[in-house]
């Protein structure tokens, strides 16, 4: 599967310049990229266009060259880095799971132990809850994931266990991936031990990279 954007623009309504201009950018269901830039230069805003989040100014996103889906599961999913906000807080976690009809093999693979499921978001930690929005994002009907800063608020032995399955699950599966980080000891981490392309902001602006 292949996913396109093609010439995307967007601006906010308070901000007086665009803070996407004219961005193309395409992958394959097979591909790991790191989407690395300064802050402010629209890593995030693309990344919820391209889950269809958020619609742009201009331009349009395509999954082999049909428009993304507006209702039902998505096939680009996204992770984000405050994992309290992408969660109802009146529903236990084990709808969190049904949502994304994650299976056993996934939740045993992110660590997830089973009390927690009856819990409530508020009654878990970041990182605990971001293990539920992890499973949710991997569904059966997933092909690409887009993750934004998700390992931020874990400590650095977490941060391994959870990207070690993450991308062997990923590869196996075959779901492209699109990582935005600032951290450069995980980009460093990552970039030895999978081969993963990295794509800087400036680059996706007037031409298709990808």
């Amino acid at each position: 599967m292949r996913l396109y954007a093609e010439r995307i623009s967007y601006r906010y309504p308070e901000a007086a310049a665009e803070v996407l201009s004219d961005v193309s950018f395409a992958m394959e269901n097979t591909e790991m990229n790191i989407l690395v830039g300064p802050s402010g230069c629209g890593k995030t805003t693309l990344g919820r266009i391209l889950a269809g989040y958020q619609r742009p100014s201009a331009g349009n996103v395509f999954l082999d060259e049909r428009p993304l889906p507006r209702k039902g599961y998505c096939p680009v999913q996204m992770v984000w880095q405050h994992p309290e906000m992408a969660v109802n807080p009146r529903v236990k976690m084990q709808k969190v799971l049904d949502e994304g009809n994650a299976d056993e093999h996934t939740i045993r693979g992110l660590g997830i132990e089973k009390d927690w499921c009856g819990r409530y978001p508020q009654e878990l930690s970041g990182g605990e809850l971001q293990r539920f929005c992890i499973a949710r994002a991997i569904g059966k009907g997933t092909r690409f994931l887009i993750a934004d800063e998700i390992s931020v608020m874990l400590d650095p032995i977490t941060q391994s266990q959870i990207w070690t399955f993450l991308l062997k699950e990923l590869k196996e599966r075959e779901i492209g991936l699109i990582l935005i980080s600032h951290d450069p000891c995980l980009i460093t981490y990552l970039k030895g031990r999978y081969s993963m392309k990295m794509i800087a902001m400036p680059e996706l602006s007037g031409h298709t990279v990808g």
